[in-house]
């Protein structure tokens, strides 16, 4: 399979430090539908080396409909799960790029911003662990925000296990309840058609 179009190129201006072969990046993103939070958060990841696709990831994460489940959760867990799967690619001294669309994930894994909410805490200190733990095995590593329009395959992964989801269990969403709007407190199962289809379009 060959590069992504879409993505950040590997030839972008680097560090001086990572100016070195062989390199992987590694890309992820999250969703949270139909509605964020207490929606359905999904993830997705891919990894890249000199622009071919080396393993793809993507699934769910947490309880729909409760308020654990948030896009900022779904995040994390494409992080996570992109630096899980990197572990069992990476050659000796090989570089890696992660690149993000969330600001927040990216600051907070730089340390640039603080972790305030308690469900994310813990997803914070397994992720700043897994990426020492890299560091320490004499992997360089650089974290990147991108904007959404240069992080399609991640994105799209993780509209794939929206759909994947759905498909394995189509009453996923059935106890998700509204908490805004004319229909607040209304399951999505109660939910009109149309308002239903509006919620899924609503981006």
């Amino acid at each position: 399979m060959q590069g992504v179009r879409g993505e950040a190129s590997a030839d972008e201006p680097l560090d001086p430090l990572f100016v070195v072969r062989p390199l992987m990046d590694i890309y992820f993103d999250g969703a949270c539908e139909p509605i964020n939070p207490c929606g359905l958060a999904t993830y997705g990841c891919v990894l890249l080396r000199d622009g071919k696709v080396v393993e793809e990831g993507k699934g769910t994460v947490g309880t729909p409909g409760t308020a654990e489940s948030t896009n900022n959760v779904a995040e994390y867990a494409g992080l996570l799960r992109g630096v899980d799967i990197a572990g069992r690619h990476l050659a000796s001294g090989e570089a890696v790029r992660i690149f993000g669309d969330s600001q927040l994930v990216v600051r907070q894994i730089e340390g640039l911003y603080s972790v305030n909410a308690a469900h994310l805490k813990p997803l914070h200190a397994i992720g700043t662990k897994a990426i020492a733990g890299l560091r320490a095995l004499g992997h360089q590593v650089e974290l990147k925000w991108v904007p959404r329009e240069k992080n399609t395959h991640a994105d799209r992964l993780s509209k794939e296990a929206i759909k994947d989801a759905l498909a394995e269990n189509p009453g996923i969403l059935d106890g998700i309840v509204i908490s805004f709007g004319k229909h607040k407190g209304k399951k999505f199962s109660e939910l009109p058609q149309d308002y239903r289809s509006w919620l899924w379009n609503k981006k």
